[in-house]
């Protein structure tokens, strides 16, 4: 037996232990990758209903604490509901990232089944919910939310 093929029979079964860590390593990259397309079509949605919220809304993927806790939440969901329950998020996550956001409607599908459950959980469990309001109080967004006419025209569905 030659040299180069124990070098290849030693390297197999590490190729192998290594194979799952980087397919989920880019199943983490497709998450924030979609995360932050949603972010800009949804960013770009209160701006075409309220042109003056430009400049007050929070970039949340920029943000350490927002980041890390979008990460939370993935890594709830992997624990949770395991590879597969990951993968429906993700492919949830690109879709909503893809598809126009027209109305506030566009916005409250959620995954259904376990998926949707523990992603429920994941976001009490990663303080999602608090560090988001936090950033919207300090940009000015929270305030704005707070007006009905503004809040009308973001919900205005063209009727």
């Amino acid at each position: 037996m030659t040299r180069s093929f124990f070098a290849r029979a030693l390297a197999a079964p590490i190729l192998a232990a290594v194979a799952p860590v980087a397919s989920a390593d880019q199943l983490e990259d497709r998450y924030m990758e979609a995360q932050a397309g949603f972010e800009k079509r949804l960013n770009a949605f209160y701006v075409s209903r309220v042109p003056e919220m430009a400049g007050k809304i929070p970039q949340f993927m920029e943000d350490p604490r927002a980041r890390e806790a979008i990460l939370c939440g993935f890594d709830y969901i992997r624990e949770n509901a395991g590879e597969a329950g990951a993968e429906e998020l993700v492919t949830w996550v690109e879709g909503m990232a893809s598809s126009p956001v027209e109305s506030f409607d566009d916005l409250s599908a959620a995954p259904e089944g376990r998926v949707g459950d523990v992603m429920m959980e994941a976001v009490q469990a990663c303080e999602s919910i608090a560090i988001t309001q936090e950033l919207m109080e300090a940009s000015g967004m929270m305030e704005m939310f707070r007006d009905p006419e503004v809040l009308g025209r973001l919900m205005d569905d063209g009727s």
